[in-house]
């Protein structure tokens, strides 16, 4: 990290930030290029959540992270090192890049429009940590906020929404325009969606069938 202060060249600081493990200090401080183990994040019985400059054994669900700080003052930038800390860690701060904070994240969070500055809509912009999408249409961008960035979804990624297969999508992806495929994937229904609901309708049709034989019986 930068020196203290605003220019008071106080000293560097060695940034880590403390994560709860079983050890007598209680904890072990990760810093930049660390993993860090976040199952269980609550309990104070595991051990080895830290990997210094390596990655944990992946498994099939989401239960590593990275540290990643942001600036605390406008803009808040997120950037991969702690770029500075000073004696009021505290609030917001007036100059720009003047301190950091932590950046904590529970998860990937839709993001409807990201492109656009200002919108005029009645519900919510972004959602909750691991949430559902948002419908797909055939004008609105789609985005996701992850680490701290906003991207849009590309094609591929609002087809496979909709349930279409990768060898169907290689198919048409490279003879259509992006745009194109934006409206197929909007204009178009969510297979495993129309499945439900057709499933449901069916086993509904045929309980109502039992129940008239029965009362005719």
């Amino acid at each position: 990290s930068q020196a203290g202060g605003m220019g008071g060249k106080t000293g560097l600081y060695d940034v880590g930030v403390p994560i709860k493990e079983n050890t007598k200090l209680g904890y072990k401080l990760a810093r930049e290029g660390d993993s860090i183990d976040l199952g269980y994040a609550n309990l104070n019985s595991r051990r080895g959540r830290v990997g210094h400059q390596i990655a944990h054994t992946l498994t099939t669900g989401v239960q590593q992270g990275t540290l990643h700080f942001v600036d605390l003052s406008p803009p808040p930038v997120v950037t991969e090192e702690c770029r500075s800390l000073n004696t009021r860690q505290c609030g917001v701060h007036k100059y720009k890049g003047e301190c950091s904070g932590v950046l904590a994240e529970d998860g990937a969070r839709a993001v409807l429009t990201p492109a656009k500055e200002n919108v005029r809509q009645n519900g919510r912009r972004m959602k909750e940590p691991e949430e559902p999408m948002f419908t797909i249409t055939a004008t609105d961008r789609h985005g996701i906020l992850y680490h701290g960035r906003i991207r849009r979804l590309v094609p591929r990624e609002c087809l496979r929404l909709q349930g279409y297969y990768d060898w169907q999508i290689d198919k048409i992806i490279d003879c259509t325009s992006d745009a194109q495929l934006y409206k197929q994937a909007g204009n178009g229904v969510t297979v495993t969606v129309i499945e439900a609901i057709g499933a449901l309708l069916r086993k509904a049709d045929a309980e109502r069938k039992e129940l008239e034989l029965s009362e005719k019986g």
